[in-house]
C-alpha cells in the first residue's frame, strides 16, 4: 500500500499500491507456470519483508511449502474469521491446497492444510477466486478449470463456513448452474459487482 498516495481513502476501499518489485529485487522472470527457474532467496512463495528491501523465504517453517507441485491459481482471505490471512491455491493436475494460518503463543505462524478430498481433487485449474458470491456473509471458492484431452473438468464452487472456535472451517461444494460449464473451456476468470 501506498500509505502516502493522494487517492487513499480506506473507509471508501479506495487504496492506492506501490510498485516494490524493484527495490525488493523481486523479478517477474524468476518465475514460470508457478515454479521458480531460477533460485533466488527473496522470490519463492511465502516471503516476509526485511524493511530494507529484501526477503527471506520462510514457506518451509511455516509449513506452506508446496515444492513438488505447480500452483496455478492462488487467493488470500480471513476463511475461519479468526484475524489472520489464510490462504487457497489450486496446483495444475495436482492436489489443490486450503491453509489456514496459525500463530503460536511466541507468535510464529504456521500453516495448516484443511482440505477436504472433494476440495483437493487434483484438476487443470486456471483460476482460484474467494468471494461472497451469494451474499450470504460466507466465504465461497471459485476454481475455474480448462479441458484437457479426454478429460472433461468443470468448474467448481466451495463454500468455507467459519465455525465458532475461529480454527476451523467446514467445505461444502456448491451447485453453480452455468457456471459450471461442464465442457471445461475456462482458460481464467474474475470476479465484480455489476
Amino acid at each position: 500500500m501506498d500509505e502516502t498516495h493522494k487517492d487513499n481513502d480506506v473507509s471508501s476501499g479506495a487504496i492506492a499500491l506501490h510498485n516494490a518489485a524493484k527495490e525488493s529485487r523481486y523479478r517477474e522472470s524468476n518465475w514460470r507456470e508457478g515454479k521458480p527457474v531460477a533460485k533466488k532467496p527473496w522470490c519463492k512463495f511465502f516471503i516476509p519483508k526485511h524493511g530494507d528491501g529484501t526477503f527471506t523465504d520462510v514457506a518451509g517453517i511455516t509449513k506452506i511449502k508446496d515444492e513438488h507441485e505447480n500452483g496455478r491459481g492462488i487467493t488470500i482471505g480471513d476463511f475461519n474469521r479468526d484475524g489472520l490471512f489464510d490462504v487457497a491455491y489450486g496446483n495444475w493436475e495436482g492436489d489443490h491446497r486450503l491453509f489456514l494460518q496459525e500463530v503460536d503463543k511466541d507468535g510464529n505462524s504456521e500453516f495448516k492444510n484443511v482440505a477436504t478430498s472433494e476440495f483437493a481433487d487434483p484438476t487443470p485449474i486456471r483460476t482460484v477466486i474467494t468471494a461472497d458470491f451469494d451474499n450470504d456473509g460466507d466465504t465461497e471458492i471459485f476454481m475455474n478449470n480448462i479441458f484437457m484431452g479426454q478429460n472433461l473438468q468443470p468448474n467448481k464452487l466451495f463454500r468455507l463456513k467459519a465455525l465458532a472456535n475461529r480454527k476451523d472451517v467446514s467445505i461444502s461444494p456448491l451447485d453453480i448452474g452455468d457456471a459450471l460449464e461442464s465442457q471445461g473451456a475456462g482458460t481464467g476468470s474474475a470476479f465484480g459487482r455489476y
